[in-house]
């Protein structure tokens, strides 16, 4: 196999959110992964506070990745997005502009401090609100009923198509 098709190991938990962030963006590139369960807190042998995963990521956080070809280790849902974007030239989702990186890398942490973590929260779906506009959108399966936000890294428009929320897939 080569590099480029070699599986990169994922550590993770399906039910995370970040870990489906990066498994989406795998799955859309087409690029092999696999799964390696581990259990967040547990010291355990799949523990996320095992020593053999502290070694891989100090943190003892629920994302890793691990290039079996090189080793490279790396922890963090966005910091691993922008990572294998960048290494495997997919600009259509990371672009080379710096600007408009700048631009993603600013809605990736504003996503992770502010809308996944307000999202937790119904009482918090009312106090606080997204910047960017929410349309309809057209999922495989036909229309989805439902309205998400769209992010666009130019003006958000009112004809630009929304990406699909997932519920329909």
């Amino acid at each position: 196999m080569t590099s480029r098709t070699q599986p990169v190991i994922l550590y993770d938990v399906p039910f995370s959110q970040p870990v489906r962030e990066v498994m989406w963006l795998m799955l859309y590139k087409q690029m092999p992964f696999e799964m390696v369960l581990i259990n967040p807190g547990s010291k355990g042998e799949n523990g996320s506070r095992h020593p053999a995963y502290l070694a891989k990521n100090p943190g003892g956080t629920i994302l890793t990745i691990e290039e079996r070809d090189t080793g490279f280790v790396l922890g963090e849902a966005h910091a691993i997005m922008c990572y294998l974007s960048n290494k495997h030239g997919w600009k259509d989702v990371y672009p080379a502009d710096h600007q408009l990186c700048a631009k993603v890398d600013w809605y990736l942490r504003y996503h992770h401090r502010n809308v996944r973590v307000g999202s937790r929260n119904p009482a918090i779906w009312q106090l606080h609100s997204s910047p960017w506009p929410t349309l309809p959108h057209t999922s495989r399966s036909g229309n989805c009923s439902r309205v998400i936000p769209t992010f666009s890294i130019s003006a958000p428009s009112p004809t630009e198509p929304a990406a699909c929320c997932g519920h329909c897939l």
